[in-house]
Order: C-alpha cells, then structure tokens, then sequence
C-alpha cells in the first residue's frame, strides 16, 4: 500500500512538474502562436516569418520564399500614418482567402489592391486583417475588439468558405464563439499551455474537415444523394448566417464605416463539387448586400475558373490575387464608392 501511495505522490508531482514547464517554455516560445484567447482576439504585432513552399504549391503559382509580418497594429500592411485623418483608410476582412498566409506580404491580393489605389495622388492606407479559418462569428469579435476603434472609412470582407466549417462544428464556430467549452476557453485565455492544446486541437479539427492551404483541386464530385442530404444541411444554416452577416453590415453603417461584401470562388465549381454549397452563402450574401443597398463585388461570378489562379480548391496563387485585386479596385471605380472628398 505504502508502495503505492509512493508511486502515485510520484506520478503527480511528475504531471504537476510538466505541466509547470510546459507553462513556461511555451511563455518563452510558442511553436503555434495564435491570436485567439479564449472568446477574444490578440493579434500578433510585428510578427515576422520566413517560409519555405513545398515545391509542389511552388511550381503552382506561389514564391518560392515567402515573407510573412505583421505591423505594430497586427495586420499585413504599412504602419498606421501620422497624419491618418488625411487618408481613406481600408481594411480587408476575411479568412486564408483574404489573410492570404502562403503569399509574400507583396503578393496579397489586400497589398496589390493598395497599390492600385494609391496609383494616384489620393491618400490610400490599407491593412490585411484576414485570419486562416475565421468565419463571420470571428469577424464580429475582430471588429469589436479592434476595428471599429480604429474607425477605418470602409471595410472590405471576402466571406464564405469557412461559413461551411462554422455550420458543420454543431457547436457553433469551433475558430473562435462556441455555446459550450466555455472553461476550457476562459482557462487558454490565463494558460499558454491550454491555449496552445486549444489551438492544437482547432488544427486537427480543420485537417479532419479538409480544411487547409492543401485540398486538391480536383475534388471528386459527390455523389447525388449525398449532395441532397448536404444541401438541405447547409440551406437550413441561411437563416443563422444571413443574420449574422447582416448584423456585421448593420454595425458598420451604424459606425459611419461602407462595408463592401464579397462573393467566394472555388475552382472548378459545379452542383456537385464538395464545395458547391458555398453558392448557398454567395447567395446569402447578395440579399444582404441588396438589402442594405451596399457595394457587392461578385468575385465567384467575376473571377475566371482558370488553373493558374489557385493552388488549392479556393486559396490564390500569385496570379490569382493579382486578378482578385483588380476586380475588387474596378468595382470600387465603378462604383464610385471611393469618396475621397469625404474620408
């Protein structure tokens, strides 16, 4: 018995000794940083990284190094100008399609738009505020603990994709507001390591969904009856995303900031393409445009379904930003939806 009571005193002080390390190295380092803590979002600032791309994505469309880094605000893009009240200030909203992580800082599609719209002598500042895998439940926590006291003229959001990931986590959106866990999410936000076994489980929660920076992009099609059985999965969930993204539209018109909503293109669409059920979502979103009378740029109709523009089923190659800038800067010009006289 004696024995016993000393191998488990041992086993425990040798758990409790662990996890106090593992605290503390991961305070020092943190192999996956995140910027989510709990129910809230910290950004990464002036976060540099320098990546290497699989020869594969390479030889797709993608530098072959990478720069990746953040400013001291926690976006992609040039610090914050003195004299910010001379500039219209933009910031793009999104997931990895908007976040654009395998891309150099150069090859965002959000810095390429820039440079378009600063071609000419008006004052453009723009940053990326993209997250891999957030949805419109993350981007109203984003919004509300940093961009709206930023108090940018526009918002531009890429939205969609990660919609489909929201609804399949039951739970609500496993990335970030969920109406359970509620402990384990409160203890990551005083806990590195929980914080980082928390994240760590997001990440296989997204590679058993097919969610990354490598789905093929010539996904078998489903076959019809399990293309019926997910269409009225994802029709159901129409309701609760169109509330959500109206309220984010509703929020920025009520901050004096234009929202502009974008469509999400897949490669090589089709009825039944596994990801087909985004156009539920496209839909979803030109109502909602529609309804509040907001500029709406239909990147899943405008963009040409052209190998070259993806390396993956969704996610943009060098090309493929450069051609999502360009749609996105001609629709703004269209539409007269630069008022530079009224920043």
């Amino acid at each position: 018995m004696k024995n016993f009571l000393k191998i488990s005193l041992s086993i425990s002080l040798g758990c409790i000794l662990a996890l106090v390390l593992g605290e503390l190295i991961l305070r020092v380092y943190n192999p996956i940083p995140t910027r989510i803590k709990g129910d809230k979002i910290k950004l990464l600032t002036n976060y540099k990284r320098s990546i290497k791309i699989n020869k594969e994505f390479f030889l797709a469309g993608i530098d072959e190094t990478i720069n990746y880094s953040t400013n001291s605000l926690g976006y992609r893009g040039s610090e914050l100008p003195e004299n910010v009240n001379e500039f219209f200030t933009i910031f793009t909203v999104g997931g990895s399609t908007t976040e654009c992580s395998l891309l150099d800082d150069t090859k965002t599609w959000s810095y390429l738009l820039e440079k378009k719209l600063t071609q000419n002598e008006n004052k453009f500042w723009l940053n990326n505020a993209g997250i891999d895998g957030c949805s419109t439940f993350g981007h109203q926590v984003l919004l509300e603990n940093h961009l709206y006291d930023l108090k940018p003229n526009m918002i531009i959001f890429l939205v969609g994709i990660n919609e489909m990931w929201a609804a399949k986590s039951k739970n609500g959106d496993e990335f970030l507001v969920s109406s359970k866990e509620y402990i384990l999410r409160g203890l990551s936000q005083k806990s590195e390591l929980v914080s980082f076994l928390w994240n760590f489980y997001r990440l296989q929660f997204a590679r058993t969904h097919d969610v990354g920076h490598s789905t093929s992009k010539n996904l078998a099609e489903i076959s019809e009856e399990e293309w019926e059985v997910k269409s009225a999965f994802f029709k159901n969930d129409q309701p609760n995303y169109h509330q959500r993204i109206d309220k984010i539209v509703k929020d920025c018109l009520a901050q004096n900031i234009v929202p502009v909503l974008v469509t999400q293109p897949v490669y090589q669409i089709s009825k039944l393409h596994p990801y087909s059920y985004v156009e539920l979502y496209n839909t979803t979103t030109r109502e909602v445009a529609k309804a509040n009378n907001v500029l709406l740029v239909d990147l899943a109709v405008k963009l040409e379904n052209i190998d070259n523009y993806y390396y993956d089923a969704v996610h943009y190659t060098n090309y493929g930003a450069e051609q999502v800038a360009t749609i996105i800067y001609n629709e703004l010009i269209i539409a007269d939806a630069l008022n530079y006289n009224e920043p």
